[in-house]
């Protein structure tokens, strides 16, 4: 999956990442979570992230975004994932992994996730130099976009709830609380997982 899209009178190019790019990807991981942190919220192994994290993920399921030049400018990681929802609980499934939350949503009940076509997003990241202007934006929404011309029912992710303004970045994206994860002890923060259907 290849494709370009539009922001500030640019076109910039999404394409799947290669072995080349997992440094420059490492470094603009680094810096874009680090807002955060210089903002007093923990976010963790972003901060940690080494290059064998970034190839971990990035050569089988990450993207880069490129300016014509090729600069890289922004990363995002997708792959395909499933919602279950049992009893009290909602759990999503990626890579034979699960991750289970406390279901908190009113609004949807199991049948409402027959189909298993989701997309799981993560380490979406931005150059800081265009941090606040709209890229992250631009890249939900060239994203969401492609997803959903392929099939996709929706797009879920997870979030930290300390990171209000992200939280709230992403409820103005369309993204809806599914569920709250359930921390082993009081230091560590309360994690959200959040779903944006397609239309």
């Amino acid at each position: 999956m290849a494709f370009e899209f539009n922001f500030n009178g640019q076109t910039l190019r999404l394409r799947p990442a290669v072995e080349a790019d997992v440094s420059t990807v490492t470094q603009l991981v680094r810096s874009a979570y680090a807002i955060w942190s210089e903002a007093g919220i923990e976010v963790g192994s972003p901060l940690r992230q080494t290059d064998d994290i970034t190839r971990s993920y990035l050569l089988d399921n990450g993207f880069v975004v490129t300016l014509p030049n090729g600069q890289i400018i922004g990363t995002v990681s997708l792959e395909p994932a499933q919602i279950e929802i049992v009893g009290a609980d909602v759990s999503v499934v990626r890579r034979g992994k699960r991750d289970t939350y406390s279901f908190s949503s009113g609004k949807y009940k199991r049948e409402d996730f027959a189909s298993t076509n989701y997309v799981y997003l993560y380490r979406l990241a931005v150059d800081r130099k265009y941090a606040r202007g709209g890229l992250g934006r631009r890249i939900m929404d060239a994203v969401g976009a492609h997803m959903q011309a392929a099939g996709s029912q929706g797009i879920v992710l997870d979030t930290q709830r300390n990171t209000e303004w992200l939280y709230q970045w992403y409820q103005r994206q369309g993204f809806e609380t599914l569920g709250d994860s359930r921390p082993t002890s009081p230091h560590d923060p309360v994690t959200v997982l959040m779903l944006r259907v397609f239309q």
